[in-house]
């Protein structure tokens, strides 16, 4: 189910960027924004459950309509797609009182009882007409994380910043071919330290550095590996 898995996802994201940092967590976090951009039905979940924590009204008519009507344009899309999402997330504890995991009974649940359908809008219509504080506890959390990368995107130079909105853009093409131009650079840069070098220590740890690149040619593009070439090619400025 959608909401659930994409809750689960946010909490692994946080526990990755505790326990293993920036890169690790932005590897993770890239991952999962391209399964959803690349994926029209699982864009429109995204939207409709990223509205329902942003939104909030004050008739409770018009809370009730919009419930409905949010209900049924999600059913119209392929819920199998969801799946994808399923290798990004862990298993985690379900907050039964969550905007998500409702919405998630209404749309995927085909066996959910009519007492349990009446309960479920009931409690989004309210939800909606008075934000529940544990409804949102996924917006702190990414709220969270946001500021956190925010704060380090500040300190990016620009090559590095550069870098971070073609991964954002997620285009691919564009990724691979300033991945390939900067791997050239950088390959040029260490030759020609090779070449001026006199020093057979340095030039062996140099030769190193060029197979390394040289590897790095048939690999899938990394923001990880990218930020560290980047950061490669300015220590010989």
């Amino acid at each position: 189910m959608f909401g659930t898995l994409k809750n689960n996802i946010l909490s692994k994201l946080e526990k990755t960027y505790n326990d293993s940092g920036e890169n690790a967590f932005k590897e993770e976090f890239y991952q999962y924004i391209k399964v959803i951009k690349e994926n029209k039905d699982l864009k429109e979940f995204y939207t409709v459950y990223d509205l329902f924590n942003q939104v909030s009204f004050d008739d409770a008519d018009i809370a009730k309509e919009f419930v409905e009507e949010s209900i049924s344009y999600l059913k119209q899309f392929d819920k199998s797609d969801v799946k994808k999402l399923e290798s990004l997330a862990e298993s985690s504890d379900i907050n039964n009182n969550s905007i998500e995991f409702k919405l998630d009974q209404l749309i995927f649940n085909e066996s959910i009882g009519l007492k349990d359908k009446a309960t479920y809008k009931i409690e989004l219509i309210k939800q909606l007409t008075k934000k529940d504080s544990k409804s949102s506890d996924y917006k702190e959390v990414f709220t969270t994380l946001h500021k956190k990368i925010n704060d380090k995107v500040a300190q990016l130079n620009p090559e590095q910043t550069k870098a971070l909105d073609l991964f954002i853009e997620n285009d691919n093409q564009k990724i691979t071919n300033y991945y390939s131009n900067l791997i050239n650079e950088t390959h040029s840069v260490v030759e020609n330290k090779i070449l001026e070098s006199e020093d057979m220590g340095v030039i062996k740890k140099l030769i190193e550095v060029k197979k390394r690149l040289d590897d790095l040619k048939n690999e899938t593009p990394k923001i990880s590996e990218i930020e560290k070439i980047i950061t490669l090619k300015e220590s010989f400025n």
